[in-house]
């Protein structure tokens, strides 16, 4: 997992011409008032989930198989927590169709960082994570997820 400011993320990772173009992307869209939906980038390669909610006061652990998560916080402010794939006790079986598994993780093997607007979080398949938690009230938050492939 990687937590950075957008216009540094460039400078800390190799990119590879989808998370190039998903970076490239990401800079135009962050300045638009985009409504929520999916937003087609490349094809099955790249895409983004545009996202309006209320963080929530309790941790909702998910992982992928077939793509990363660059998670963009457009406004407000959330807490993201992460913990390493193997602590994720499932709660359903992985759904390919939603390239998803969701379940819990014990709260010794999570930690979690604050997000607000302008950070983002670079979560891989390898990495168990939670958006969208309460910093300590339920608020507002407007969030640009964008998958990109790594199959």
């Amino acid at each position: 997992m990687i937590i950075t400011r957008l216009e540094l993320l460039a400078s800390q990772i190799a990119l590879t011409p989808a998370l190039s173009t998903a970076l490239t992307w990401l800079a135009f869209a962050r300045t638009q008032n985009l409504l929520d939906g999916r937003v087609e980038i490349d094809g099955s390669k790249v895409y983004a989930l545009v996202q309006s909610y209320d963080t929530r006061p309790e941790p909702r652990f998910e992982a992928h198989q077939r793509y990363l998560d660059i998670q963009y916080i457009v406004s407000g402010k959330e807490r993201f927590g992460w913990a390493g794939l193997e602590n994720l006790t499932p709660a359903d079986p992985y759904n390919p169709d939603k390239d998803v598994v969701k379940g819990s993780v014990l709260d010794e093997a999570a930690s979690f960082v604050h997000l607000s607007a302008g950070y983002l979080a670079v979560v891989w398949p390898a990495d168990a994570h939670a958006p969208g938690v309460a910093d300590d009230q339920p608020s507002p938050v407007k969030k640009i997820v964008v998958k990109v492939s790594v199959v």
